[in-house]
């Protein structure tokens, strides 16, 4: 019992290091002379994934037949097989398209509902008063103090009497 156990064992992990013989691929995301950054670099077999760097560089491992997935959302999707060839030619460079941003609909509102109460500086309940009821306040509640009277006459006599004081 313990014989088979161990020549199981021994197979098993025979298979598991054949199987995990993956090598490090590295390469370079470029766009015209330039490298790209925050590009997704996936192995769709072993669901391993890198991001490159500022400078476009990555690296993932692989093995010989597993499928590369380069994306983005601003860049067209790029697709390859590795083969013993590409293992050799390290750095591997992918050059890529950009791709634009075709919207349907573009809306500018340039500030929307700005106002006092939206930034703050009054609160939102605050009571509004009328020109008339500001100038009544303004004076304290007193009338004659601002030459205030209910008759529109009397009003415009104090007024021509306070301006030819002056």
């Amino acid at each position: 019992m313990v014989n088979k156990l161990l020549y199981f064992m021994l197979f098993f992990c025979t298979i598991m290091s054949h199987a995990q013989h993956l090598t490090t691929f590295a390469g370079r995301v470029m766009a015209g002379q330039e490298g790209v950054k925050n590009v997704f670099v996936i192995n769709k077999k072993t669901g391993s994934e890198s991001k490159t760097d500022i400078s476009g560089n990555f690296s993932v491992d692989v093995q010989v037949g597993d499928i590369i997935v380069i994306y983005n959302a601003k860049i067209h999707e790029r697709q390859f097989t590795i083969n013993p060839e590409l293992l050799k030619t390290q750095p591997f460079i992918v050059q890529i398209n950009q791709q634009a941003l075709e919207m349907d609909e573009l809306v500018i509102n340039k500030y929307g509902r700005v106002d006092e109460v939206s930034l703050g500086l009054v609160p939102a309940n605050q009571k509004r008063y009328t020109v008339a009821e500001r100038r009544f306040k303004v004076c304290n509640g007193r009338r004659n103090a601002c030459n205030l009277s209910d008759k529109p006459d009397e009003w415009r006599d104090s007024q021509s009497k306070t301006r030819s004081t002056y």
